[in-house]
Protein backbone atom coordinates (compact mmCIF):
# COMPACT_ATOMS: atom_id res chain seq x y z
CA UNK A 1 0.00 0.00 0.00
CA UNK A 2 3.38 2.17 0.34
CA UNK A 3 3.33 2.82 -3.81
CA UNK A 4 -0.54 3.88 -3.74
CA UNK A 5 -0.16 6.20 -1.11
CA UNK A 6 2.85 7.78 -2.44
CA UNK A 7 0.61 8.62 -5.45
CA UNK A 8 -2.18 9.79 -3.62
CA UNK A 9 -0.17 11.69 -1.16
CA UNK A 10 -1.09 9.65 2.51
CA UNK A 11 -0.47 6.53 4.08
CA UNK A 12 -2.47 3.80 3.81
CA UNK A 13 -3.20 1.89 7.19
CA UNK A 14 -5.35 -1.75 6.94
CA UNK A 15 -6.96 -1.92 10.51
CA UNK A 16 -9.46 -3.88 12.71
CA UNK A 17 -11.99 -1.18 13.03
CA UNK A 18 -14.42 -2.49 15.51
CA UNK A 19 -17.48 0.13 14.00
CA UNK A 20 -19.27 -2.45 11.28
CA UNK A 21 -20.41 0.40 9.86
CA UNK A 22 -17.05 2.56 9.05
CA UNK A 23 -15.28 1.23 5.85
CA UNK A 24 -12.56 3.65 6.38
CA UNK A 25 -11.80 7.28 7.08
CA UNK A 26 -9.29 9.89 6.25
CA UNK A 27 -7.24 11.94 9.06
CA UNK A 28 -4.14 14.06 9.33
CA UNK A 29 -1.91 10.53 9.30
CA UNK A 30 -3.83 9.03 6.44
CA UNK A 31 -6.83 6.83 4.89
CA UNK A 32 -7.47 4.03 7.21
CA UNK A 33 -9.42 1.00 5.29
CA UNK A 34 -11.58 -1.59 7.64
CA UNK A 35 -9.70 -5.13 6.86
CA UNK A 36 -13.14 -6.51 8.27
CA UNK A 37 -14.85 -5.57 5.25
CA UNK A 38 -12.97 -7.20 2.65
CA UNK A 39 -11.89 -5.95 -0.84
CA UNK A 40 -15.28 -4.71 -1.51
CA UNK A 41 -15.82 -2.80 1.32
CA UNK A 42 -11.74 -1.12 1.23
CA UNK A 43 -12.47 -0.49 -2.75
CA UNK A 44 -15.31 1.27 -1.78
CA UNK A 45 -13.68 3.27 1.02
CA UNK A 46 -10.62 4.17 -1.33
CA UNK A 47 -13.15 5.50 -3.65
CA UNK A 48 -14.90 7.47 -1.07
CA UNK A 49 -11.94 8.54 1.49
CA UNK A 50 -10.25 10.00 -2.89
CA UNK A 51 -13.86 11.81 -2.78
CA UNK A 52 -12.43 13.98 0.42
CA UNK A 53 -9.11 14.50 -0.51
CA UNK A 54 -10.08 15.88 -3.83
CA UNK A 55 -11.89 18.34 -2.19
CA UNK A 56 -8.91 19.30 -0.35
CA UNK A 57 -6.64 19.37 -3.53
CA UNK A 58 -9.18 20.91 -5.91
CA UNK A 59 -11.95 23.01 -4.66
CA UNK A 60 -12.97 23.55 -8.33
CA UNK A 61 -13.11 20.00 -9.34
CA UNK A 62 -14.78 18.96 -6.27
CA UNK A 63 -17.39 22.04 -6.77
CA UNK A 64 -17.94 20.49 -10.16
CA UNK A 65 -18.22 17.15 -9.02
CA UNK A 66 -20.71 17.84 -6.11
CA UNK A 67 -22.86 20.14 -8.61
CA UNK A 68 -23.03 17.31 -10.81
CA UNK A 69 -23.65 14.54 -8.25
CA UNK A 70 -26.63 16.73 -6.45
CA UNK A 71 -28.11 17.53 -9.85
CA UNK A 72 -28.50 13.42 -10.73
CA UNK A 73 -29.31 12.58 -7.06
CA UNK A 74 -32.21 15.31 -7.83
CA UNK A 75 -33.15 14.49 -11.00
CA UNK A 76 -33.38 10.70 -9.84
CA UNK A 77 -36.08 11.77 -7.70
CA UNK A 78 -33.50 11.96 -4.84
CA UNK A 79 -34.75 14.66 -1.21
CA UNK A 80 -31.23 16.45 -1.34
CA UNK A 81 -32.23 17.94 2.14
CA UNK A 82 -34.04 14.82 3.30
CA UNK A 83 -31.01 12.78 2.46
CA UNK A 84 -28.82 15.38 4.31
CA UNK A 85 -30.63 15.40 7.36
CA UNK A 86 -30.28 11.25 7.24
CA UNK A 87 -26.45 11.41 7.11
CA UNK A 88 -26.36 14.31 9.91
CA UNK A 89 -28.66 12.11 12.32
CA UNK A 90 -26.79 8.49 11.27
CA UNK A 91 -23.21 10.58 12.21
CA UNK A 92 -24.76 12.27 15.19
CA UNK A 93 -23.16 9.63 17.90
CA UNK A 94 -19.97 9.90 16.10
CA UNK A 95 -17.38 13.20 15.82
CA UNK A 96 -17.11 12.69 12.45
CA UNK A 97 -19.28 15.93 11.33
CA UNK A 98 -17.56 18.98 12.37
CA UNK A 99 -20.66 20.58 14.49
CA UNK A 100 -19.92 24.20 12.92
CA UNK A 101 -20.57 23.06 9.33
CA UNK A 102 -23.22 20.24 9.63
CA UNK A 103 -24.90 20.59 5.83
CA UNK A 104 -21.43 20.89 3.98
CA UNK A 105 -20.31 17.70 5.58
CA UNK A 106 -22.88 15.52 5.01
CA UNK A 107 -23.38 17.10 1.56
CA UNK A 108 -19.59 15.65 1.09
CA UNK A 109 -20.87 12.18 2.56
CA UNK A 110 -23.68 12.13 0.48
CA UNK A 111 -20.88 12.88 -3.36
CA UNK A 112 -18.69 9.72 -1.74
CA UNK A 113 -21.15 7.44 -0.98
CA UNK A 114 -22.73 8.43 -4.78
CA UNK A 115 -20.08 8.90 -7.08
CA UNK A 116 -19.00 5.15 -7.90
CA UNK A 117 -22.94 4.87 -8.85
CA UNK A 118 -23.49 8.18 -11.04
CA UNK A 119 -20.44 7.41 -13.03
CA UNK A 120 -21.35 3.60 -14.22
CA UNK A 121 -24.73 5.17 -15.02
CA UNK A 122 -25.40 6.16 -18.73
CA UNK A 123 -27.84 8.97 -17.72
CA UNK A 124 -25.71 10.37 -15.49
CA UNK A 125 -22.85 10.88 -18.20
CA UNK A 126 -25.39 12.16 -20.71
CA UNK A 127 -25.84 14.98 -17.98
CA UNK A 128 -22.08 15.00 -18.21
CA UNK A 129 -21.73 15.81 -21.71
CA UNK A 130 -24.11 18.46 -22.01
CA UNK A 131 -22.31 20.93 -19.45
CA UNK A 132 -20.52 23.55 -20.68
CA UNK A 133 -16.75 23.06 -21.40
CA UNK A 134 -15.38 24.93 -18.38
CA UNK A 135 -17.52 23.28 -16.15
CA UNK A 136 -17.27 20.14 -17.73
CA UNK A 137 -13.26 20.40 -18.06
CA UNK A 138 -13.11 20.53 -14.06
CA UNK A 139 -15.41 17.58 -13.86
CA UNK A 140 -13.45 15.38 -15.68
CA UNK A 141 -10.38 16.44 -14.07
CA UNK A 142 -12.05 15.54 -10.90
CA UNK A 143 -13.21 12.33 -12.07
CA UNK A 144 -9.76 11.44 -13.72
CA UNK A 145 -8.25 12.14 -10.45
CA UNK A 146 -10.41 9.43 -8.27
CA UNK A 147 -10.19 7.19 -11.24
CA UNK A 148 -6.64 7.11 -11.24
CA UNK A 149 -6.20 6.63 -7.48
CA UNK A 150 -8.66 3.62 -7.88
CA UNK A 151 -6.60 2.22 -10.84
CA UNK A 152 -3.63 2.76 -8.57
CA UNK A 153 -5.30 0.92 -5.81
CA UNK A 154 -6.34 -2.23 -7.99
CA UNK A 155 -3.14 -2.62 -9.61
CA UNK A 156 -1.43 -2.56 -5.86
CA UNK A 157 -4.02 -4.45 -4.44
CA UNK A 158 -3.93 -7.02 -7.19
CA UNK A 159 -0.37 -8.27 -6.29
CA UNK A 160 -1.22 -9.02 -2.99
CA UNK A 161 -4.77 -10.68 -3.97
CA UNK A 162 -5.05 -12.25 -6.84
CA UNK A 163 -8.64 -12.65 -6.84
CA UNK A 164 -8.93 -8.60 -7.45
CA UNK A 165 -6.84 -8.62 -10.79
CA UNK A 166 -9.97 -9.91 -12.45
CA UNK A 167 -11.67 -6.41 -11.10
CA UNK A 168 -8.49 -4.76 -11.84
CA UNK A 169 -8.86 -5.80 -15.88
CA UNK A 170 -12.27 -5.09 -16.31
CA UNK A 171 -11.77 -1.96 -14.73
CA UNK A 172 -9.07 -1.02 -16.74
CA UNK A 173 -10.55 -2.86 -19.82
CA UNK A 174 -13.71 -0.12 -19.62
CA UNK A 175 -11.86 3.10 -18.67
CA UNK A 176 -8.48 3.72 -20.35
Amino acid sequence: YEHIANKIGSNIYIEDIKDKRINGYIDKDGIHLNANHGQEGMLFAVCHEAIHKLKLANIKGYTELKNFVMDVLTDSGVNIDSRTMDVINSYSDTDSLDINNLTEEAEEEIVANAFGSIISNEQAMNKAYALSSDKKSHLVSAIKSIINKLKEFLNKLSGYMPEVKTLKDDINAQIK
